[in-house]
């Protein structure tokens, strides 16, 4: 059964990445983004050891421990209020080339729930993907690059809708407005991250950083439901039971702390790509739903990058933007942070360069709900990427 998230951005299969939006989280602004006066270095050394949110006069900034936690700036076009999220700020940058990993549908039944078997559809068109059905009415979908898996108990579960209205979900973090609880009586928390990193081992995915948890209750997962239960189709969904309630586990993969692109996108002129993420729902019964994406075996390395792009022109991209552009407000930058990004530099055999960049995330005026607008620059050359 094919199950759908809306959010603010757009509607996705829940076998895609969920949708996007940001958190709204403004820590410290800049006061003067870079101040002029003249300050000795050792004074800035201080500064910049103990996260100054302040840059000093006009020297480039070259070195992630240069670039502020946040930045706050105004033009007529474009507000940034931002926080810079940099997952390792001591990291070695360095971009790579990739292919999408292979699966083995042998080591991926190893961690699903034993009560179902699965039967290849062998009348799938596709010969680059395999369907199988579960025989209990769950399913499995293997690719190079990506698995998807459903239970049978919860294929007429509405986990998808909770998640997407109260409890947001971007890719990236989790804006959760209605699941409060910390934890699930009888099902420790740490423990099923345990066994996640175990049954990653198992299928061969590497390099996942630290999870975002969330505990679905049974008490929430029933009230949500009877919230949305009048516009659910008839005889398509089913009330949540006591045992249903369970942790939803998303991860990125990460290069020495960067983490990749996690949003589903377009390279112009070229294909559609996965976002690198895993999701996960675990319950007392197991493993009920599994989605990862945008998994890549790592192939050649180049130079580590001594230097980075001056942070400064970065911004001053960002501030311009927009200046031939008629807005009847200036969009509002929120977040920004260094991702690793991939690019096809070969279709036969597809091959990616993941290397590091600068994602931008907007919105496009001060009373969207979350991000709408989203555009990268290349942390090493400056240029802006063609992610659409």
């Amino acid at each position: 059964m094919h199950v759908w998230i809306m959010t603010t951005y757009h509607v996705k299969n829940i076998w895609a990445a969920a949708g996007v939006c940001c958190v709204l989280i403004l820590s410290g602004v800049l006061s003067g983004c870079f101040p002029t006066e003249k300050r000795n270095t050792a004074d800035l050394e201080t500064e910049i050891l103990s996260g100054s949110q302040e840059l000093a006069g006009e020297k480039p900034v070259t070195r992630l421990r240069e670039i502020p936690e946040t930045v706050s700036e105004e033009s007529e076009e474009v507000s940034i209020q931002a926080r810079v999220d940099i997952g390792n700020r001591e990291a070695v940058l360095e971009p790579f080339t990739a292919v999408k990993k292979p699966f083995q549908f042998d080591d991926i039944v190893k961690i699903l729930p034993e009560e179902e078997t699965f039967t290849l559809n062998t009348e799938n068109p596709d010969p680059l993907l395999d369907i199988y059905q579960g025989s209990s009415g769950g399913s499995l979908t293997i690719q190079d690059g990506r698995i998807y898996y459903i239970s049978g108990r919860s294929s007429d579960k509405s986990y998808n809708v909770l998640i997407g209205s109260p409890m947001q979900l971007d890719d990236r973090q989790i804006v959760n407005e209605a699941f409060v609880s910390d934890s699930i009586p009888g099902l420790d928390k740490q423990q099923v991250i345990q066994q996640a990193g175990q049954w990653m081992e198992t299928i061969g995915i590497q390099g996942l950083g630290e999870p975002q948890v969330a505990a679905l209750d049974y008490a929430t997962l029933q009230e949500e439901y009877e919230k949305i239960a009048g516009d659910l189709p008839k005889g398509g969904e089913t009330p949540f039971e006591p045992e249903d309630e369970g942790y939803y586990l998303l991860f990125r993969s990460e290069e020495d702390g960067i983490p990749y692109l996690a949003q589903d996108y377009f390279l112009q002129d070229k294909v559609y790509c996965f976002g690198s993420v895993v999701e996960m729902i675990v319950t007392k019964n197991g493993l009920q739903y599994f989605m990862a994406s945008g998994m890549y075996d790592r192939q050649e390395e180049s130079e580590p990058a001594e230097e980075l792009y001056d942070f400064r022109k970065i911004l001053s991209r960002i501030r311009t933007k927009y200046k031939d552009v008629m807005l009847e407000e200036p969009v509002v930058i929120d977040r920004i942070e260094l991702i690793y990004a991939p690019d096809v530099i070969s279709d036969s055999p597809q091959i990616y360069e993941l290397s590091p960049c600068w994602a931008v995330y907007a919105r496009s005026s001060s009373q969207s709900p979350g991000c709408d607008l989203f555009f990268y620059y290349s942390a090493i050359t400056g240029e802006e990427l063609g992610i659409e």
